[in-house]
């Protein structure tokens, strides 16, 4: 009965946790979906660097790209579920970057140009991208949230294993980096984003990052004197 109790709790716990974010969610795609109709007077500024050039187009790295939607939302619920500490610091590191991302795409509306006229073969996974390249437009693409939120949960997740300390906890927090590496070589490998989308996404993740856990530090610092006090 107790061990009822508790779970009943938890689970309201993690409801109430991720209530903040789900409602983030839900105007961020309003937002998305009025960045990405939009046309801008002016036109849009072409993300492109030489590099991309050089960068081979496989198609079975649709498979990691895909595997983002899962990756972001199984661990936020996990995060949510065990680790308040970490899932808080997590959610403003995600929700200020994706607002960010809506802030940029207004300022500097950019569009790419580096997917294929067409594809030597027909298979799964060209068919996955096809179907990818029609829903999705190639528009507004840097920062590429792709790679900021990947770069998010995994280091979520490494402070989660920090936290842990166990083999268990670490041989995931291992595995998480090795998927949002995935997904980040990924969105290069299929032409959804340019190295510059990929360069832009990392600094971004970098500053806002270090900002979050530096307020984090100092609130932490606080809490304590009040405690002590």
């Amino acid at each position: 009965m107790r061990h009822e109790l508790n779970t009943k709790r938890r689970l309201s716990e993690c409801i109430r946790a991720l209530f903040p974010m789900l409602f983030f969610f839900v105007l961020y795609m309003v937002a998305f979906e009025f960045v990405e109709h939009r046309i801008p007077e002016h036109g849009f500024n072409i993300i492109h660097a030489g590099l991309d050039d050089k960068i081979p187009f496989v198609e079975a790295f649709i498979v990691p790209y895909l595997l983002w939607f899962p990756y972001v939302a199984c661990n936020i619920i996990l995060l949510a579920l065990t680790d308040r500490k970490a899932y808080t610091k997590m959610s403003w590191v995600l929700m200020i970057g994706m607002t960010l991302f809506i802030v940029v795409s207004v300022v500097y509306p950019n569009e790419l140009r580096l997917r294929p006229a067409g594809f030597d073969h027909d298979d799964i996974f060209t068919r996955l991208i096809l179907n990818l390249y029609r829903t999705d437009t190639p528009t507004n693409v840097a920062p590429s949230i792709h790679v900021y939120n990947s770069l998010a949960i995994a280091a979520g997740v490494l402070e989660w294993s920090s936290h842990r300390k166990s083999l268990r906890a670490g041989i995931y927090a291992a595995a998480s980096c090795i998927i949002a590496l995935a997904i980040v070589l990924s969105t290069m490998f299929i032409k959804q984003h340019s190295v510059i989308d990929v360069l832009a996404a990392a600094v971004l993740f970098a500053v806002t990052y270090y900002v979050c856990s530096a307020f984090c530090l100092r609130r932490d610092a606080v809490s304590g004197r009040r405690v002590n006090a």
